[in-house]
């Protein structure tokens, strides 16, 4: 948990005043033994959480009551270590007594250790007794510089170096003024004069392209943290996206540089962007962050890590499930003759888009005349496929500076170098524009009726992915049987071991979602994940109360009386669009554990109504739980700890690699049970592949 403000400021205060005394010798010792000091400041403690179940109740007031700052924890002393390490670093100060008087707490502390916010002074006291014990005792114990604050100390000290201003706040730094700004500013300067092309040829040839997996067909392009004892050294992240988004707005940019100098350009333009995204401070090195992660913390997760991918990370779709997409949401609506919505068919462009994607393993150029020649489309067909495909290069992300400013080139797969010349990014991170391109030019021409048949489209493609490789399924709804509602059963698996329960959703992503609006994420959310959940619970329900789904068609017709038996179930909701991190299974955990405690709440009040979707599905998970569990005692995690969150994408690589449907629930089942930090299902995926030989 992120300590409160205010209790961060106190416990700097008070550290500080405590370290005065020893500095200036007005510090009056009691000559108590190391023991009894470590006894005397334990039972100052109004709590200490040593994980047991019956003290559930106390572990949720002390969470609280440390969240709304009127208690603090032992734990809190670290951020407050970390803020005196880099001021000594940055400031060149000597904070060596604060860091070991706070040191000495530490370790004396289990971490569950919570005490009154007003009994600090006499905790504060305690340490200092203790401090000076040890120093009697000649156990003088300073807290290391751990390696991630070494790697930050060193980037904000080269932004300083370089005429960025930064102070720290709370344990990180935080740039003054207009500094951030002008950052920005001279990031894209230095993109603009090396040409973006040149940058764009450079990450792809150093960093990207070594990168690409083949069985998986996609770049592991994902946040590098360390396992649990694992040692090995830091490497420095890139901003990725950030800088090909650059790129791609100064595509035609030549550079001013002769080679020699431009390799020495590039390389100064890497270092910068590498130190403004570790100065940020959007995400850590360790997995510990995400196992440990708590449920107060997550609307602050949420925004760092909506940022980091912002970022970081490039989005990626592989060309023959984009063509999977085209056939069966889009082709229906495009019609055929007279009826088309375009002078060319959309067999013209379905191949224009797959030679593009397949092409395109990286930053690509097309002639006009290569795509002639080629794919044998007329000429006045080829004409309006790229008309309708490409962006004139000028257009391309005019007003795109700061990482969370709206960028443009998602919308168009190519983009207008002249007439004759056509450039891609790569096919696998620019090949979803191919999708968007013809549903906007269907949706002009068809309108709601098009869209709203899109939802069953969807589901019609899912089953036929899972008929195509001979996996078995269930489907239907069941009807009112007393206070049990009817509800649609999308899907249920079941295999010789266990059973899933799988919800669709089409549930796109909100159009502020590259502006990291967390209020608009966490509304769809409500409506994709959490509603295919509800609906899971209640799946639950009626098989606990009644022992069985009796199923039935859209017609009415019977179809099966369903019971998974003895058999363990899982859940899945699975929505269309990419959705990034959230569906790693950490961060779909903590979400879905805080519904059952929380609700969410806006800081713009003008945004508060958004968010009322959101809480009534809240109250009515929480319902539904109270009834599955029916009196009994239950935590968080045993509601939904087998539920995962899943793209259409992710599942669809999941059935690639998997030969039975076995195959396919053990690698679901897996995934519940895998933390690797990637904070990355397709590399959670290539894992338990690893994993199963």
């Amino acid at each position: 948990m992120q300590p409160n403000t205010k209790t961060f400021n106190n416990l700097y205060q008070t550290t500080l005043k405590l370290a005065a005394q020893f500095r200036t010798h007005t510090w009056q010792d009691n000559n108590r033994s190391i023991d009894e000091c470590e006894a005397a400041i334990k039972s100052l403690a109004t709590f200490i959480d040593d994980g047991k179940t019956n003290n559930i109740d106390k572990r949720e007031e002390a969470r609280e009551k440390a969240y709304e700052g009127i208690w603090f924890r032992s734990s809190d002393f670290r951020p407050v270590i970390v803020q005196l390490q880099l001021e000594e670093a940055i400031s060149h100060m000597d904070l060596q007594l604060e860091m070991e008087i706070l040191g000495h707490a530490l370790a004396c502390l289990p971490n569950g250790t919570y005490f009154k916010m007003d009994d600090l002074p006499q905790v504060m006291e305690a340490v200092g007794h203790l401090y000076r014990a040890s120093k009697k005792a000649d156990k003088p114990y300073a807290p290391k510089v751990s390696e991630e604050t070494k790697v930050l100390i060193g980037s904000t000290k080269n932004l300083i170096n370089a005429g960025f201003s930064v102070h720290i706040v709370n344990g990180e730094p935080e740039f003054d003024a207009d500094s951030e700004q002008r950052l920005v500013a001279e990031l894209g300067r230095r993109v603009k004069e090396l040409g973006g092309m040149y940058v764009i040829r450079q990450l792809f040839d150093r960093e990207i392209s070594d990168r690409y997996h083949e069985r998986l067909g996609r770049y592991l392009v994902y946040r590098n943290k360390r396992s649990l004892g694992e040692r090995k050294t830091i490497r420095t992240r890139t901003p990725y996206q950030y800088l090909l988004q650059l790129s791609l707005k100064y595509l035609k940019s030549e550079s001013i540089f002769t080679d020699a100098h431009r390799e020495h350009r590039y390389q100064e333009l890497i270092q910068l962007a590498q130190d403004y995204l570790e100065v940020l401070q959007l995400q850590g090195y360790m997995i510990w962050e995400d196992v440990y992660a708590e449920i107060e913390d997550f609307p602050h997760k949420l925004a760092k890590n909506l940022c980091f991918e912002k970022l970081c990370i490039p989005r990626q779709y592989h060309p023959e499930y984009v063509r999977l997409l085209l056939k069966n949401m889009l082709e229906p609506f495009y019609g055929t003759g007279r009826e088309k919505v375009r002078v060319y068919s959309f067999c013209n462009y379905l191949e224009f888009a797959m030679y593009v994607m397949e092409e395109a393993r990286g930053p690509r150029i097309f002639k006009r005349e290569e795509l002639a020649d080629r794919l044998g489309i007329s000429s006045y067909k080829l004409d309006q496929i790229l008309q309708d495909v490409a962006m004139d290069a000028e257009l391309v992300n005019v007003d795109f500076s700061y990482y969370l400013d709206a960028t443009n080139s998602w919308k168009k797969p190519l983009v207008r170098l002249d007439t004759d010349t056509y450039f891609c990014l790569d096919g696998r991170m620019e090949g979803y524009a191919f999708y968007e391109v013809m549903f906007q030019i269907i949706y002009a021409k068809r309108g709601s009726v098009f869209s709203k048949y899109q939802g069953k489209l969807l589901e019609q493609m899912v089953y036929r992915m899972f008929r195509e490789k001979h996996f078995p399924y269930v489907t239907g709804e069941y009807r009112r049987d007393g206070d049990l509602p009817e509800r649609d059963c999308d899907m249920i698996l079941e295999g010789n071991e266990r059973v899933m329960f799988v919800e669709l959703k089409k549930c796109p992503l909100p159009g502020s979602y590259e502006q990291a609006d967390d209020v608009d994420v966490l509304r769809a959310l409500g409506e994709g994940m959490l509603y295919a959940q509800e609906q899971i619970l209640w799946h639950k329900i009626r098989l606990k109360e009644k022992g069985v789904l009796v199923l039935y068609d859209k017609e009415g017709n019977h179809i099966q009386d369903y019971t998974p038996g003895k058999k363990p179930v899982i859940a899945m909701s699975i929505c269309m669009p990419e959705y990034d991190f959230l569906t790693d299974q950490m961060m779909t955990e903590t979400f879905l554990e805080s519904i059952l405690r929380v609700t969410y709440h806006a800081i713009d009040p003008s945004q508060e109504k958004k968010l009322d979707k959101l809480n009534k599905r809240t109250e009515n998970i929480q319902m539904v739980t109270a009834r599955l569990f029916d009196g009994v005692q239950y935590t968080t995690r045993d509601v939904f700890f087998n539920s995962s969150f899943r793209s259409l994408q992710q599942v669809w690589t999941m059935l690639r690699v998997c030969d039975s449907l076995d195959a396919f629930l053990d690698m679901c089942e897996t995934q519940l049970l895998m933390i690797t930090g990637a904070g990355d299902v397709y590399v959670d995926i290539l894992n338990v592949l690893k994993l199963k030989g």
